[in-house]
């Protein structure tokens, strides 16, 4: 059966959105639970809901228009941020789509917290852009030294900078994934 697990999730001014990702396919029993989680009573400070929706991978068009309804049952002070493969896709539904007042489609956690603190009053743009900025940034050095430990022979901490990398970003990338299970199984870097 479809479910969403609740995920930790980090903040660095202790004011956190809740977390769910999807486990399994975007289905209508996905659709009716993420609609039960939404209208549920928040707890007091939430800044959103953000919605890992990438294991479900690509959404066609009935998922994504059933994701925009269902957001839009959200109460209003709630902002939803769904984290898709490819969340361009939603502009064809317009700005004005039901749940579009709600629902940010994005690409990654980082991008997820900023769109539910935009919904933020007295918020200023400059933190965002920072918080973006050094999530790429430890992203990007996590992946470089996972990349050395491996090619100086240490496995073991290699997969801990990719745990790091992973744990920031949601996700591996696909070639980054490939080199995990790669490394998991003891093989080192490709020689040449």
């Amino acid at each position: 059966m479809t479910a969403f697990v609740p995920q930790r999730c980090w903040s660095e001014s202790g004011v956190r959105p809740t977390v769910l990702t999807l486990d399994g396919r975007f289905d209508a029993a996905a659709d009716a639970a993420l609609r039960a989680r939404l209208t549920e009573p928040r707890a007091d400070g939430a800044i959103g809901v953000v919605v890992d929706l990438r294991p479900a991978g690509a959404l066609d068009a009935g998922q994504q228009r059933a994701l925009l309804r269902t957001a839009a049952v959200a109460p209003p002070e709630l902002a939803v941020a769904a984290i898709v493969d490819d969340p361009g896709v939603f502009d064809r539904h317009g700005p004005d789509a039901a749940g579009g007042a709600h629902l940010r489609p994005v690409g990654s956690y980082a991008d997820a917290v900023l769109a539910l603190r935009e919904r933020r009053r007295g918020e200023p743009a400059v933190v965002d852009e920072d918080l973006a900025a050094r999530h790429h940034r430890v992203v990007r050095k996590a992946l470089h030294w996972a990349d050395r430990s491996a090619a100086l022979g240490d496995l073991a901490d290699a997969l801990g900078w990719l745990e790091l990398a992973r744990a920031v970003n949601g996700r591996l990338p696909g070639a980054w994934e490939m080199r995990r299970r790669r490394w998991e199984r003891g093989w080192g870097p490709p020689q040449g």
